[in-house]
């Protein structure tokens, strides 16, 4: 195996692109009894799909049917569709690649379009254009990789790769308009790949099964980020990122004017909070915890005062403070 294909199949192995997102668009169902005239109609339809070519643009192709004869209803009616399937969304994160290596991924992107469209087509009418082989989508994709694996050298690999990983993309999403700096943005993305690497899903949210191990993880993770981010910046992605921090922050807004550490710190009592009983399996007795709460009360009151956490006490977001 040449060392070529060896990369190559590294890199398949260890998912280096889940990147492509060229899906090709629902066919529509055809009817399953066809008059002569549907017949008449299906057939002028393939020939107006045969003289199509993928390296031209819509409107190119739609002259092309005006010009074969075709008249403006039969085109008109193609053209959604055609429009439909010509339309590819190539979704890269650069994050912080140099300005030539983006140029060069997308010059390769910009090659592999008509071969997308061409297989899209393929898939979606059964008609093959021009007079070279197509290929199925999934057989571009990895002429795709393995054309991006001879274009990059090995670091230009990995750091496309870490910015274009499924935890990287969802990080990006979360963290847009936040300014960051080279360093920080490669550290986040490190460990948000790291935490997925292991629990195999996004942190941004408690699922109700989490144990109390992942759970713990969970919380580490997140002062990961937030010693990276600071407070401010660290709250801006956690209203993004949990509903239950954005419904929480936006019912202490609107008692006082809040701090983004506090908010957070408030935050985190509760996550500590639902951590001692996921420790404990359910099975605390009620005078326990009650005294766990009181405890609990006690923080919250050392961080907010005694009137906002009376107010709090009060709002339909504290009951798993003991609260209304």
């Amino acid at each position: 195996m040449r060392a070529a294909d060896r990369l190559s199949a590294r890199f398949f192995r260890i998912g280096l692109l889940p990147l492509l997102l060229w899906s090709t668009p629902p066919a529509r169902s055809a009817e399953k009894l066809l008059a002569p005239t549907d017949l008449t109609a299906l057939d002028r339809q393939n020939r107006m799909w045969r003289l199509i070519r993928p390296e031209n643009t819509v409107e190119a192709n739609l002259e092309a049917w005006r010009t074969a004869g075709f008249s403006a209803k039969e085109v008109e009616d193609l053209r959604l569709r055609l429009t439909e399937l010509w339309t590819v969304r190539v979704d890269r994160n650069f994050g912080w690649l140099r300005a030539e290596t983006v140029e060069k991924i997308q010059a390769l992107d910009r090659e592999f379009i008509p071969r997308v469209r061409a297989a899209r087509l393929y898939a979606a009418v059964g008609i093959r254009t021009g007079t070279e082989t197509v290929a199925t989508l999934a057989a571009v994709d990895q002429q795709w990789r393995r054309a991006l694996l001879r274009l990059l050298d090995y670091d230009e690999l990995a750091e496309f790769r870490l910015t274009n990983f499924v935890a990287a993309r969802d990080l990006a999403h979360l963290l847009e308009g936040i300014t960051l700096t080279t360093g920080e943005e490669r550290r986040l993305f490190q460990l948000e790949r790291d935490f997925r690497s292991t629990y195999e899903r996004s942190p941004a949210g408690v699922p109700r099964a989490q144990g109390p191990a992942e759970r713990e993880a969970w919380l580490d993770h997140l002062s990961a980020m937030r010693q990276e981010l600071g407070n401010e910046r660290f709250a801006v992605y956690l209203r993004r990122a949990n509903a239950e921090f954005d419904a929480m922050d936006a019912a202490l807004g609107r008692l006082a004017e809040t701090r983004p550490d506090v908010a957070v710190d408030f935050w985190w009592l509760r996550q500590k909070l639902a951590s001692q009983y996921a420790r404990g399996g359910g099975a605390v007795s009620s005078r326990e915890w009650q005294d766990v709460v009181a405890n609990t009360q006690a923080q919250a009151r050392a961080l907010l005062g005694d009137e906002v956490l009376s107010s709090y006490l009060e709002s339909n977001n504290a009951r798993w403070l003991g609260g209304r």
